[in-house]
Parts: structure tokens; C-alpha cells; sequence
């Protein structure tokens, strides 16, 4: 998807198209900026328009919070699927961001967008061999795992390319999508990848992505603290055994 980023105040004409081209546009856009006497029907879709002082200001609100309660922020890029945007958020401090498919983290590596991490199990010949091939080109990218067979195939494909892919062992904390039990069945899936010579366990993944839904703050914060507290219980038992 194509951005534009504006500056505040109208830039854009409404009415018919001007006759630009899309390559003339896009040397506007990439020489002087988004200019007057362009109009919406010139910009060929898809084409993501933003008010570029409320999107830094809102990257800039979003990373401050983080980097005040020393979390370390990594926003999911599913939402915008830009890798501009993806990299203005490193640039304001994020260690990277997230992607939901192998076909996102191709492009934000190409874009030179660091500190991937790929929120599905990949498995399957195809996607672990394009998980394999990106791991070379971008080595910090993550993958996650809820499976001993995926972790089996994961394992066989790396060692072949000779490539050490980072894994995060993926956690069921209520959404009933993907993810191993918290707790023990974790743990020995943990020891399965920390025995397995090509792949490098780098943590837990757990999304509460069922909280979103719960109607109500309370509720919605009861919630959340149930199923982070299942994290910590599995992270925390994961220290304890090394």
C-alpha cells in the first residue's frame, strides 16, 4: 500500500482528476511532497492518506508510554501493512513490529525493517522454506511455535540451509486461535526447542486478542490481567528451569 503523508491543512483537491500520471504523482510526491492542485482522483488507490502531524504525534504519545514503563514496544503492522509507517515507528523507538503472514515480513524486510516477529505458526514446506530464506536475508526475524512436530520441522529445515531461526514458544491465553498451554506443556515444548541446535528460543508470545471484545473497561482489564498473568506464570517457570 501506497502513503502519503501530509502535513496539516488541505493538500488534496476534490473533483476530477488533473491527468496526472501515477509517475508523475509519485515524483511529486517523492521531490516536493504532496502539493496543491493535486486531487483525490489523481492518487491511484490503494493509497493511505494521513495527517502527518497527528500520526507522529500519535507514534510519538504510543512510544513515550511504553518507554516510560520500560516496556519494550513492537506494534503490530497487520493494521497498516506500510512499511513506511513501520519504519517511522522503529525510528520513534520500537524494536521492530509485528506481522501476521510470511508475505508481510517479506516486504518489511525488503524495506529494511528490522526485528520482525511473525505472529502465525509457520508449517508447511512452503512457508518454512520462505521462513528460512528470510531468516538468512533478515536473521533478528522471529517465529513462533505451539507445536513438537512444527518444532521438528522448523529444526530439519534450518539445519539444511544452516541457518539458526529465533523462535518464541506461542501461548493459549484465552483466545482459543493458536498456542500451546501455559505452564508445563510450555516448558517441554521449551525444552524441545532449546535442545533443537538450529533454532534459538528467544521468549513467549501470548495474545489476549479476546479481550478486545469484552464489553466494559473492568471487565475488559480483568481479562487482560487473567491472561497476562498466565504469561508470567509460564515465564517465570521457564526461568526457574534454566
Amino acid at each position: 500500500m501506497k502513503a502519503v503523508l501530509t502535513g496539516a491543512g488541505p493538500v488534496l483537491l476534490l473533483g476530477k482528476s488533473n491527468g496526472y500520471s501515477d509517475a508523475e504523482v509519485a515524483t511529486m510526491i517523492r521531490e516536493r511532497g504532496m502539493t496543491e492542485g493535486v486531487s483525490k482522483a489523481d492518487l491511484s488507490t490503494p493509497c493511505l492518506l494521513l495527517d502527518l502531524d497527528r500520526f507522529e504525534a500519535n507514534i510519538r504519545k504510543m512510544s513515550e508510554h511504553a518507554r516510560s514503563h520500560s516496556i519494550g514496544l513492537r506494534p503490530h503492522a497487520k493494521t497498516h501493512k506500510c512499511a513506511e509507517i513501520a519504519s517511522r515507528q522503529v525510528k520513534a523507538g520500537a524494536r521492530g513490529v509485528c506481522v501476521a503472514t510470511i508475505a508481510e515480513a517479506e516486504v518489511m524486510a525488503r524495506a529494511g525493517i528490522k526485528g520482525l516477529l511473525i505472529t502465525s505458526e509457520m508449517v508447511g514446506k512452503p512457508k518454512v522454506s520462505r521462513l528460512v530464506k528470510l531468516v538468512r536475508f533478515s536473521p533478528d526475524t522471529m517465529a513462533v511455535v505451539d507445536n513438537p512436530d512444527n518444532v521438528a520441522e522448523l529444526q530439519q529445515a534450518a539445519e539444511a540451509a544452516r541457518v539458526r531461526i529465533p523462535v518464541l514458544v506461542d501461548l493459549e491465553v484465552g483466545s482459543n486461535r493458536t498456542g500451546i498451554a501455559p505452564g508445563q506443556p510450555a516448558r517441554q515444548l521449551a525444552e524441545k526447542i532449546g535442545s533443537s541446535k538450529n533454532l534459538e528460543l528467544k521468549g513467549i508470545c501470548a495474545y489476549a486478542g479476546h479481550s478486545t471484545h469484552v464489553i466494559g473497561f473492568e471487565a475488559r482489564r480483568k481479562s487482560s490481567l487473567e491472561a497476562m498473568s498466565k504469561a508470567l506464570e509460564t515465564r517465570d517457570l521457564l526461568k526457574k528451569h534454566g
